[in-house]
């Protein structure tokens, strides 16, 4: 049973590590999409100013040719930049959520200590004094205080709820 405890305990640090790997990857990649946001304005903005500049200069809109067709490359780029950054992002939420969710029941069954005594029961038991049960008789029934208090558990809710101050509606 100590055995368990300490397994389940290294597993549950490793959890921990990862989460927070997890959300330091997660943060820095939310500060490089408001960064890529902010130098498309940035740049949205400066082409608009010049265009409006030359147009006042010359009374004429001018032939911009190549000049023109460079700015909008890197317009399209940045913007294909931006879009693999929102997707990169949304992956790394949904890998957050679920190594959140891991982490929870992890702890749960480590502060569960009637789970643990069960599982290790079950491990010494031999085929004749198994009890003859149906396909459900690998699961382990909970309690039904220990899925309540899994369920209201505030840490889950707030990782579902992870939200970045930005704009974005993904």
């Amino acid at each position: 049973m100590t055995s368990n405890i300490h397994r389940l305990e290294d597993r549950l640090l490793t959890l921990i590590h990862s989460y927070f790997i997890y959300s330091a990857s997660l943060c820095q990649l939310l500060l490089e999409n408001d960064r890529l946001r902010s130098e498309l304005n940035r740049l949205k903005t400066e082409s608009t100013l010049l265009l409006r500049s030359m147009k006042t200069a010359t009374g004429i809109e001018p032939n911009l040719g190549n000049e023109r067709i460079l700015a909008e490359r890197e317009r399209q780029e940045l913007t294909m930049e931006l879009a693999r950054q929102v997707e990169e992002n949304k992956r790394l939420r949904k890998s957050l959520l679920a190594q959140s969710a891991k982490f929870l029941a992890l702890r749960h069954t480590t502060n569960n200590p009637n789970t643990n005594l069960s599982i290790s029961n079950d491990n010494r038991r031999t085929p004749e004094s198994a009890p003859q049960s149906s396909h459900n008789s690998s699961r382990i029934p909970q309690p039904k205080s220990a899925r309540s208090k899994l369920s209201n558990n505030k840490g889950f809710i707030r990782a579902k709820s992870f939200h970045h101050g930005s704009q974005d509606p993904s």
